[in-house]
Parts: structure tokens; sequence; C-alpha cells
């Protein structure tokens, strides 16, 4: 997995998804969503854990994603069955959960004392 936008342009938010196996084929997956090597996703977070797939892959191919923030991650899997995880560093929260205006009373909170 790449989070790096320096080297191949992609944008905050994006990932390029690469894995390659030395003996076989490589499974590739973010939740129950199958993913090619070399696909572009997006992801954003969601107050519930799990990964949603949201719509179709826009015109350029990006497919997009809502996940938990646990379930940020791409899991790869070889034919023998050995597995590992490579995170997606995602910020933020839902925009609509309502914490801003929490952040800005601890904000304000804190100049009283």
């Amino acid at each position: 997995m790449d989070d790096d936008d320096d080297d191949d342009g992609v944008s905050r938010g994006l990932f390029k998804v690469r894995g390659s196996d030395a003996v076989g084929p490589l499974g590739l997956a973010i939740g129950p969503y199958g993913l090619a090597s070399g696909a572009v996703i997006k992801l954003s977070v969601k107050r519930q854990p799990g990964v949603v797939e949201i719509g179709k892959p826009s015109r350029s191919g990006i497919r997009r994603f809502r996940v938990g923030a646990a379930d940020a991650f791409i899991l790869a899997k070889d034919g023998a069955g050995n597995a590992t995880k490579a995170s997606c560093p995602i910020g933020g929260k839902d925009r609509d959960d309502g914490d801003d205006e929490d952040r800005d009373s601890e904000k304000h909170d804190k100049r009283k004392a």
C-alpha cells in the first residue's frame, strides 16, 4: 500500500493499493471488497465499524469507501493462506457527528483556565 502522494501524485485520502508475492497470486481486500493491485481507493471515516463501498467507481476508476477507524487497512493474502495487513492512515471524523461544536467549546474552556 502506498499512502505518500509525493511519488505518484495520489491526493490525501486516496491510496494506491499494490501488492505482490514471489510465489503466486496475491489477494488484496478492504473489508469484504476485493481490490486489484494498482487500484486507487478513497477512504473516509465513519463512526460505525465496518467497511461500506459508496456507489460505483468514479469515471477515473477510483472506488470510494466509508470505513470505521479500526477497519482502515488492506488485507493481503497469498495462496498458502499467509496474510498481512497494511494500515491506511486516515484522519478526521464524520463531518456530521457534531464534534466540531464540542472542540470549539473545549478551546473556549481552555482560554478561561
